[in-house]
């Protein structure tokens, strides 16, 4: 009733417009930039520090194991029972990176995905902090025994070219699973997003 009584069309026309400054303020995927599912690599017991081999990553700390059933069996993934994935703890807690070779573009969205697990049976309350690096990025991922995806997103503030990812167990809660049970990864990718800006003009509709 109020709009027949007017019969302004300005506010269609300011609809239409904040639509459009929408659609163009959508991201542009650029592409995967990172992937590693393990399935080169060979199960066993991997002691660092050095490159594990068939693997994208290094071990920069303690020891680690390539759990999985391809290229060999060392026990079995309960990520990814197909395939292999990696235990950041060997014998005791270890720490992962890939070599310096990311290329961060500022202003440009990064989504770092992966898949993890404490694998051993625990307790739902039983799990271990991972932290997750990428350039000058920190986050700590909380890992449970039940199969959990993680995706953190960052927006670089200035370009940083030639980085690494990284993975580093630095604690544990509930009581936490025993030394040689850590945090089971498999899937781990970094895409890249480009964000397109608009005209100055949208911005004031």
């Amino acid at each position: 009733m109020v709009i027949v009584q007017t019969g302004f069309r300005l506010p269609v026309v300011s609809c239409l417009c904040l639509f459009i400054a929408f659609a163009f303020s959508a991201p542009t995927l650029a592409g995967e930039i990172f992937s590693e599912d393990f399935s080169s690599a060979t199960p066993g017991s991997k002691s660092g520090p050095g490159p594990i081999a068939g693997t994208a990553f290094s071990i920069t700390g303690g020891n680690v194991d390539i759990i999985g059933v391809l290229n060999g069996s060392f026990f079995t993934c309960d990520a990814n029972p197909g395939g292999n994935c990696l235990d950041l703890a060997g014998t005791g807690w270890g720490s992962v990176a890939t070599g310096s070779t990311l290329q961060l573009k500022a202003g440009h969205r990064y989504e770092i995905e992966f898949a993890a697990l404490v694998q051993g049976g625990y307790p739902p309350s039983v799990g271990l902090n991972v932290q997750v690096n990428l350039g000058d990025f920190g986050a700590e991922a909380h890992v449970y025994p039940s199969a959990q995806n993680f995706k953190l997103t960052y927006f670089p503030p200035y370009d940083q070219l030639g980085v690494p990812l990284s993975f580093a167990i630095i604690g544990s809660f509930g009581g936490g699973p025993a030394a040689s049970h850590g945090p089971v990864l498999s899937d781990i990718s970094i895409t890249e997003f480009v964000e397109t800006q608009f005209e100055d003009g949208f911005e004031d509709l």
